[in-house]
């Protein structure tokens, strides 16, 4: 599998656990706020990581590392490799965690039937409307995809969390109210603080200013009883767990 880059050690990319990250090259969509677009494009100026190299390093510290968090660029685009990848971690008895756009079902399928994943972390760029989401995404989406691997994900006994990215100017209260309701009751939904940093795809997005975190908590106020758990995620990796008490006369309806 391609390897761009990886953190020997994260305290905050895998809540409880102590994992090491894996970020590798490629994404199928381009999302005007992403921080991580100097790996995009998977291009010859990059300068990859051995496998073998990430494995040895992964064997000294395994004391030390409970999981393997996969991120990117979009691990699923590594197709086999990745399954591959993800089969070496389980025989050595790590966790692995991914994260992933849903573009690929086909692949997150495979995972969750090999038994390959232990968590799976989904971005969900905005309500399931075919221009506001392709907007985000920045490519013509296919949301048949989407709504596969969301349904997957929903129907695996796999530990999962949905995660959007709330952006001012682009996404409306509404536009979250409604993608809540699409996804339906799952166990947690994260809303993710948009931060702008020193490089974006888009340069316009660095001098965007953020929602301010009471923002966030008015708008998950706001939110349909279908989550039992709601997080604000920072750029610190600082969480506010929100824990849902299921109302049982709303659910019967």
């Amino acid at each position: 599998m391609q390897i761009a880059a990886f953190v020997s050690k994260s305290f905050k990319d895998w809540p409880g656990k102590v994992s090491a990250v894996v970020m590798v090259p490629g994404c199928n969509f381009k999302c005007d706020y992403c921080f991580s677009y100097p790996i995009l494009n998977n291009d010859s100026s990059l300068q990859m990581i051995e496998e073998d190299a990430f494995f040895e390093h992964l064997f000294k510290e395994e004391k030390k590392i409970e999981g393997v968090v996969i991120t990117g660029g979009e691990p699923t685009l590594q197709g086999e490799a990745l399954l591959d990848f993800c089969e070496e971690l389980k025989e050595n008895n790590f966790l692995v965690k991914i994260h992933t756009n849903g573009y690929k079902p086909e692949i997150l399928e495979k995972l969750i039937d090999f038994r390959l994943v232990d968590f799976i972390s989904m971005d969900i760029k905005n309500d399931l409307n075919q221009v506001k989401y392709s907007k985000v995404a920045g490519m013509q989406v296919n949301l048949n995809k989407i709504v596969r691997s969301i349904a997957l994900i929903k129907n695996s006994r796999i530990e999962s969390e949905f995660v959007t990215t709330y952006l001012p100017g682009i996404h409306s209260k509404q536009d979250i109210i409604n993608l809540v309701k699409v996804i339906g009751k799952v166990k947690r939904f994260v809303l993710q603080e948009f931060t702008p940093r020193s490089g974006t795809l888009n340069p316009e997005f660095k001098v965007i200013q953020k929602n301010s975190i009471d923002e966030m908590l008015q708008l998950l106020d706001e939110l349909p009883c279908f989550s039992q758990e709601l997080r604000i995620r920072t750029l610190g990796g600082d969480q506010i767990v929100i824990p849902r008490t299921y109302d049982k006369i709303k659910l019967q309806h």
